[in-house]
């Protein structure tokens, strides 16, 4: 059986994951990163359903949208993360651009 075509979605479930371990509770500044954290979450949920859809032109398009919307996420909070956290938080930035 060949191969399946990985999509910009695969790309964004990999991110969202990364991102997600990224935002794990800490005392400091824990509500912000819990809301990303969140949203986080509700991101790769959508582009897992999207990574199982066809290659048709709007799933690509949602995809692409919804992964822009990630890598914005992940850059915009690198800052608030621990320093130990944000190597993974910079690595979904470039995969989910």
């Amino acid at each position: 059986m060949p191969a399946r075509k990985r999509t910009p979605a695969d790309a964004g479930v990999l991110a969202a994951g990364l991102l997600v371990d990224a935002c794990r509770p800490y005392s400091e500044d824990s509500l912000r990163l819990e809301v990303v954290r969140n949203l986080t979450l509700d991101l790769g949920r959508r582009l897992e359903v999207l990574a199982e859809e066809d290659l048709a032109a709007d799933s690509l398009i949602e995809a692409a949208v919804a992964c822009a919307d990630l890598a914005t996420l992940a850059a915009c909070n690198l800052p608030a993360l621990p320093d130990g956290e944000k190597p993974l938080a910079a690595a979904a930035t470039h995969l989910a651009a």
